[in-house]
């Protein structure tokens, strides 16, 4: 299936929650493979995003760069990275059946439902 880059990165917290459910182990099995899947590509938004923090941010008092929004270089930044967000990348994944009997907060199924999750 062909996602972006922002759904695979917007994936990332509410996989790692479901994974701190007990599940049974199919289930388990099935989302590790997932987040395997996906953290390949994560990584690489991360390398990237940080290369582009690093062209255009600004090093704060401790050192740590980052890219403020009243920064000259703000709009150039975010331009930049609303085209790494919008990049397709074809991942061949399961989608994964949550059992009906565990429970599971709205707002980690929200961003999983469409592309990632049966209920």
């Amino acid at each position: 299936m062909k996602l972006t880059n922002e759904d695979i990165l917007m994936a990332r917290e509410p996989l790692k929650a479901l994974a701190e459910i007990k599940l049974p182990v199919l289930v388990s099995y099935k989302l590790a493979k997932l987040v395997n899947k996906l953290s390949e590509q994560n990584d690489i938004i991360e390398q990237v995003r940080l290369g582009l923090v690093k062209k255009y941010g600004t090093p704060d008092e401790r050192g740590q760069m980052n890219v403020l929004q009243d920064s000259a270089d703000f709009e150039k930044f975010a331009e930049e990275f609303t085209e790494l967000m919008s990049q397709e990348t074809e991942i061949v994944y399961d989608r994964v059946k949550l059992p009906d009997n565990i429970e599971v907060e709205p707002r980690v199924l929200m961003p999983l439902l469409d592309k990632f999750i049966d209920v």
